[in-house]
C-alpha cells in the first residue's frame, strides 16, 4: 500500500508539473502555415513573434514578458501564436511578408494576415500586455488609430497617444511627430503631457525633428525651467542645441548672420558638455554620445571668420580653443576626422583639421591618426605628401575600426596604391 500511495503521489506530482508548465508557457504553433494562403481561425487573432539567436532584448522578453503568468494566459486565450526565426529559411520568408526590422517584434494579425497591431522591442510585462490589448481591441489596434487619426489631428491627447504607440511598434516618422508637435495648443505647452513629449520627439532617434522657428521649439527656448525641472540637465541641453545646431548649420550655408547668431546666443546659454551622454529609457544605460567640444568658443570663433571678417578676433579664439585641447587626443581626433574624400570642404577648415591631427599624432602616433593626416592632406591637394603619410599606416592596426577602415580604402583607391 505505501509503495502504491508513493507511486500515485508521484504521478500527481509529475502531473501538477506538465499543468504548471502549460499554463505558463506560451503554446507555439507551425510557423510554416503563415506561408500558406489561409492560417488557422479558431481565435480571431494570431501573434507573431519575430526573434534570433543572439538577439539580447529578445531574451529579455523571453525570461520576462514571454513567462509572465497574466501575459502567457493572454496570449494562449485570444491568440494563434507562433515563433519565428529570422534566420531560418522560413523565418527569412515570414520575415520579409510582414516587413519585419529591428527584433524582438511582434506582429498580431487577423484571420485573413491583415496586420493589426505591431510591437517592438523589449518592455516591462504590463507594458507588453497592454499593447497586446490594444492589438484586439476593436478601438484601439494601430489600424483603427491610423483611421482615426485623419479625423484627430487636433485632439492632442489622441495624437500624443497615437505618437506612442507608433513609437512602440518602430514605425513612427517624422511627419507624424510633427503633426502630434501641431496638434497641441499653446495654452497646453505648460502642461506636463507636452513638456514629456517635447522631451521624447523634439530629437528623435538622434534626429532633430522639431526646427528652429517653430512654435513649440521657440516656446522652450523662453521657458527653458519647465524642462530643467524634469529632466536630466545635459538631456535638456542637448536637446535644445541639437535644434540651435541645424539652424546655425543652415544659417552658414546660406550666409544668414540673423540666424546664425540666434542660434549662437542659445548654445552659448545652454551648453555646458563636451560629451553628452545619450540615454536608453532605463536612464542608466546609454545609445549613444554626442561630442560638443567647448562648442560656444567654435561658434564665436566660426562666426568672427565667416560673418566678421575681424582675423585678429578670430586667431585669438582659435588659439584658445586649441589651448584647451591640446593635451586631448580623443577630442583632436574628433575634430579632426574625415568620413569621405569627395566632401568640398573649406581650405580655412582643412587646414584647422590638419593642425589638430598634428597634434593628436604627437600625443599618440597610431595608424587611426595617420589615417586622417593623409586624407586631409589629399583633400588639400597635396598628393605626395598624402602619399608619404599613407606609408605610416599599418593596415593590420584599424581591424575593427570602421571609420578608419572606410577612409583607409578610399585613400587606396585615390592615391592608386597597390596592396
Amino acid at each position: 500500500m505505501l509503495y502504491r500511495f508513493s507511486l500515485l503521489s508521484a504521478c500527481l506530482f509529475t502531473a501538477l508539473c506538465c499543468f504548471a508548465q502549460q499554463k505558463f508557457s506560451v503554446i507555439f504553433e507551425d510557423e510554416k502555415v503563415l506561408l500558406k494562403d489561409s492560417i488557422p481561425s479558431e481565435k480571431a487573432f494570431s501573434m507573431l513573434y519575430f526573434h534570433f539567436k543572439g538577439c539580447p532584448g529578445c531574451v529579455q522578453m523571453d525570461q520576462t514578458a514571454l513567462v509572465d503568468s497574466a501575459v502567457v494566459t493572454f496570449l494562449n486565450t485570444n491568440f494563434h501564436n507562433y515563433s519565428i526565426n529570422t534566420l531560418s529559411k522560413e523565418g527569412i520568408a515570414i520575415k520579409k511578408m510582414f516587413q519585419v526590422g529591428p527584433q524582438p517584434d511582434f506582429v498580431i494579425i487577423d484571420s485573413k494576415k491583415q496586420q493589426l497591431h505591431r510591437i517592438c522591442g523589449p518592455m516591462q510585462s504590463t507594458d507588453f500586455l497592454r499593447q497586446l490589448q490594444y492589438a484586439i481591441s476593436p478601438d484601439k489596434s494601430l489600424k483603427k488609430q491610423r483611421e482615426e487619426a485623419k479625423l484627430k489631428e487636433q485632439d492632442y491627447v489622441f495624437m500624443e497617444w497615437h505618437v506612442r504607440n507608433l513609437d512602440i511598434a518602430n514605425t513612427l516618422d517624422s511627419e507624424t511627430i510633427i503633426k502630434g508637435f501641431n496638434s497641441f495648443p499653446e495654452e497646453a505647452y505648460t502642461d506636463s503631457l507636452f513638456i514629456h513629449f517635447f522631451m521624447d520627439f523634439a530629437v528623435y532617434d538622434q534626429r532633430t525633428v522639431l526646427d528652429f522657428p517653430s512654435a513649440s521649439y521657440q516656446f522652450m527656448i523662453k521657458h527653458p525651467e519647465l524642462l530643467y525641472a524634469s529632466f536630466d540637465s545635459s538631456r535638456v541641453a542637448y536637446t535644445l542645441n541639437l535644434i540651435a545646431g541645424n539652424q546655425m548649420g543652415e544659417a552658414f550655408k546660406k550666409r544668414d548672420e540673423k540666424a546664425y547668431t540666434a542660434a549662437k546666443t542659445v548654445i552659448a546659454t545652454h551648453w555646458r558638455d563636451n560629451i553628452y551622454r545619450i540615454p536608453n529609457e532605463d536612464g542608466k544605460t546609454y545609445k549613444g554620445l554626442v561630442f560638443s567640444y567647448f562648442e560656444p568658443l567654435q561658434n564665436e570663433r566660426d562666426y568672427q571668420y565667416y560673418f566678421r571678417k575681424d582675423m585678429a578676433a578670430y586667431e585669438s579664439l582659435e588659439n584658445e580653443f586649441f589651448d584647451k585641447l591640446k593635451n586631448n587626443y580623443q577630442a583632436l581626433f574628433i575634430l579632426s576626422a574625415v568620413m569621405n574624400l569627395d566632401t568640398r570642404m573649406e581650405e580655412e577648415r582643412l587646414t584647422r583639421r590638419l593642425k589638430y591631427i598634428n597634434q593628436a599624432i604627437s600625443l599618440s602616433p597610431v595608424s587611426q591618426a595617420y589615417v586622417m593626416k593623409s586624407a586631409i592632406l589629399f583633400m588639400l591637394g597635396d598628393k605626395e605628401a598624402a602619399k608619404q603619410t599613407y606609408k605610416e599606416i599599418k593596415g593590420r592596426d584599424l581591424k575593427g575600426d570602421y571609420l578608419a577602415n572606410r577612409v583607409y580604402e578610399q585613400l587606396t583607391k585615390k592615391l592608386k596604391i597597390k596592396k
